[in-house]
């Protein structure tokens, strides 16, 4: 993936980023990077170009001619059904190597076979179901902010579990050194998501866990802080809730055609058995 080492980013993110970038999702890479649209336009266009070993300029070299490329992508990304095959058409790049080359006119002729296979009648309904596909744009930003970040409450002192939670998840989650019963009785009182870390004393450690003896209130231990899927739940269930139409509607293509899923352009995609 292209080096983002210019902008920090939290480790938890960075499958995701991954996704948008490659998919390519502006708007979500947008979002999660908190960057300007036109920056994550240039970060995919980047991406390509360290993939490919070369930059654009270095093969459409004048003004004009990439002034050209541009209109040529706007003519091809006016066929897409979505925005996303926009943002992919218009972010695509020069090809060199031969082997890429042979690869994509693979992926146009197996779409040509398949339409002389569905017909018009099933192309008909297959454009539909793709223009369906959507991202959801009105939740996308929301739903990655969408609550108070959790908090992660230690008896542990210094700043290395903070500095490892805070590479970790940056400001998605929050840590509270919890030293004392009224400290915890405070942080209780937040109306928050508390992820108690456990197994750190007794004696008064006890009395600051008795008062975090709650619904509501979740134990985790050391290990469970790299599982974003334990510290931050709701991050997980948002990003794929954005996703929902496009995840069903690739689900009911490959359930209604099976023309579709004997192909090798979706041949990456494993349905559960029914």
């Amino acid at each position: 993936m292209f080096s983002l080492a210019k902008i920090e980013i939290a480790q938890f993110l960075k499958p995701y980023v991954k996704d948008a970038i490659e998919f390519p999702d502006i708007e979500t890479l947008s979002a999660l990077l908190e960057i300007k649209r036109t920056d994550a336009e240039k970060i995919v266009v980047k991406n390509k170009e360290e993939l490919a070993g070369y930059k654009v300029r270095d093969v459409i070299c004048t003004k004009e001619a990439r002034e050209l490329k541009r209109e040529i992508l706007k003519i091809l990304a006016s066929y897409t059904m979505t925005k996303n095959g926009k943002e992919f058409a218009l972010t695509l790049t020069p090809i060199l190597e031969i082997e890429e080359l042979q690869k994509r006119f693979e992926d146009v002729r197996e779409t040509g076979r398949l339409i002389a296979i569905l017909g018009n009648e099933k192309i008909d309904r297959v454009r539909k179901i793709i223009s369906e596909a959507a991202i959801e744009e009105k939740t996308r930003s929301y739903s990655y902010r969408r609550s108070p970040p959790p908090i992660i409450a230690t008896r542990q002192t210094g700043l290395e579990l903070e500095a490892e939670i805070n590479e970790q998840y940056g400001d998605f989650v929050h840590v509270a050194i919890v030293e004392t019963a009224g400290k915890a009785e405070e942080l209780s009182q937040k109306g928050t998501i508390i992820l108690l870390l456990s197994g750190e004393g007794e004696g008064e450690d006890a009395a600051v866990g008795g008062v975090f003896d709650e619904p509501g209130i979740i134990t985790i231990t050391r290990d469970d802080l790299s599982d974003v899927c334990v510290v931050y739940p709701e991050f997980v269930v948002n990003s794929f809730a954005v996703k929902k139409k496009a995840i069903l509607a690739v689900i009911r293509l490959l359930t209604e055609f099976k023309e579709l899923k004997d192909s090798f352009l979706f041949f990456s995609i494993v349905l559960p058995p029914r």
